[in-house]
């Protein structure tokens, strides 16, 4: 008997040599070919989906934490191994689990709320949306990109429907915090959330090549962050322009969605932070007054309601700078989400109407149909029409000068066409008034500033976030937060604008 043993490119060949017996037995090369052999190849199911759970519980958890990142790399490094060696099925069905438990953010938001069926069905339509990209890869030639470039695209077709899409849960935004969200500057999300899954697409099946790769796609990462650190730093210091702003959170109560609101009560909250803040007018230094999204459920351009505009028109006398505050305008069939600049003579020309109103929340899309599963629906009792304004307010303030503010009213954070009109349209800082009261203690909250962080990074622009009950926050060009607010507290902050 003889033993010969053959290294054929990523494959050993022993042959076993006898009068009464020949066979070739095949191992492959763990290392290079990144494929597992027969003695610990996992072909167990339950530990299969165990490794579905824990990923996609680390994906959804990388939007809450700063340093969520290597979660997401972790979560999406194991959802391509198990679908790289699935079935069709296989796939599709590791897709869906991982997506359905990555958005349980979105299960928390619906445990506090009226009626999950409406919301529920559109967190499980997302979900089977992604769900086909795991088959669509499978059907496809399997190459190194055809991955990341099949879930990308099932990711942005999700951003878009039903019903304008549901942005949320985005690869892009997990890397808020990291070094890769600075390519967001360079090239947007889409891109930001391609390269992400290209870097973990290199982890699995591992080569030399691929760690050469990953080696470049850091320093690349790196040096990026730093260049844009460095970019905005000198930027500033060129410009010098600043707007001195107050930022106020005035806080409400958590409620379940569809919950009447204390309208009283809210506007007292914030009329009371802010003079709390800004104290005696002979202190007061501040050029413009920020008050978030539904601070006001008054329609101010009803008559009945002239004495709340008369106590905003004094605020702003009082303190000699003009407020920005978010109201609605009712009609006789629709209703807008206002965001409206008052100055002390009372009501201006200056306001934005939100140009995507959130489906199910603020209007139902075919209320007939979805009567038919819940009468809840009807919570909604007038819907919510999009704007006819682009989202720039030329806002003159007090010493004379006039400012361009883009504005992006709550989940429009999510919306990319949304971002580029606004910059493209000069904006040179970006508001973004918002009211989470209805997510509760869920990290809805915590997403949406990751994203407004993001944000801040692509365009290139100083960034606020005021938000009636938390999370609030000013935001610089390069990722720096100041002044992050809690939850569920009334609050303020002094903030410098700067001017881009």
């Amino acid at each position: 008997m003889s033993f010969t043993i053959n290294n054929l490119k990523n494959l050993h060949v022993i042959q076993v040599h006898n009068p009464s017996l020949e066979f070739n037995y095949q191992v492959e090369d763990d290392l290079t070919s990144g494929r597992i052999s027969r003695k610990n190849r996992i072909n167990h199911l339950g530990l299969k989906v165990v490794l579905v759970v824990f990923s996609g519980l680390s994906f959804g958890i990388s939007f809450e934490s700063e340093c969520g990142f290597p979660l997401a790399l972790f979560a999406l490094v194991t959802l391509i191994s198990l679908v790289y060696r699935a079935t069709v099925f296989q796939a599709w069905v590791f897709m869906l689990a991982f997506h359905l438990i990555a958005y349980a953010w979105a299960w928390n938001f619906l445990a506090i709320a009226s009626d999950w069926l409406p919301y529920g069905l559109l967190v499980i339509l997302e979900s089977l949306i992604m769900s086909f990209a795991g088959l669509v890869y499978k059907i496809l030639p399997n190459n190194f990109l055809t991955f990341p470039t099949v879930y990308v695209a099932f990711e942005y077709l999700r951003c878009v429907v039903p019903y304008g899409g549901f942005a949320f849960g985005r690869v892009a935004w997990s890397v808020s915090y990291s070094a890769f969200g600075f390519f967001g500057g360079l090239l947007g999300p889409i891109f930001v959330s391609w390269i992400i899954l290209v870097f973990a697409q290199l982890f699995w099946p591992l080569s030399w090549l691929k760690i050469l790769s990953m080696i470049i796609i850091v320093a690349s990462a790196m040096a990026l962050w730093g260049n844009k650190i460095y970019l905005s730093n000198n930027d500033i210091e060129k410009d010098q322009s600043f707007v001195r702003v107050a930022v106020i959170q005035g806080n409400i109560k958590a409620m379940k969605f569809g919950a009447e609101v204390d309208m009283h009560e809210v506007f007292t909250n914030h009329l009371s932070a802010t003079k709390k803040l800004l104290g005696s007018s002979m202190n007061s230094n501040v050029d413009l007054i920020i008050w978030p999204e539904n601070a006001l459920e008054y329609d101010l351009w009803n008559p009945q309601n002239q004495e709340i505009v008369n106590q905003l028109a004094n605020l702003s006398q009082e303190y000699h700078a003009p407020l920005l505050v978010g109201s609605q305008v009712f009609y006789a069939d629709h209703r807008y989400n206002r965001y409206a600049l008052i100055d002390a003579s009372g009501l201006t020309e200056v306001y934005y109407d939100k140009l995507t109103p959130v489906p199910f929340g603020e209007y139902i899309p075919n209320r007939a149909f979805f009567r038919l599963f819940s009468p809840l629906v009807d919570q909604v009792t007038l819907d919510m029409w999009p704007g006819e304004r682009p989202g720039i307010l030329e806002v003159p303030l007090n010493s004379g000068r006039g400012i361009q503010l883009g504005i992006l009213i709550c989940f429009e954070i999510t919306q990319d066409w949304l971002v580029e009109d606004i910059v493209n349209r000069g904006a040179q800082a970006i508001i973004s008034p918002t009211n989470n009261v209805f997510f509760g203690h869920s990290s809805l909250a915590f997403q949406q500033f990751t994203i407004a962080r993001f944000r801040a990074i692509q365009t290139n622009r100083d960034l606020i976030q005021a938000s009636t009950m938390g999370i609030s926050a000013g935001v610089k060009p390069d990722g720096e937060v100041f002044n992050q607010t809690d939850l569920y507290v009334s609050t303020g902050f002094i903030y410098d604008l700067a001017l881009n």
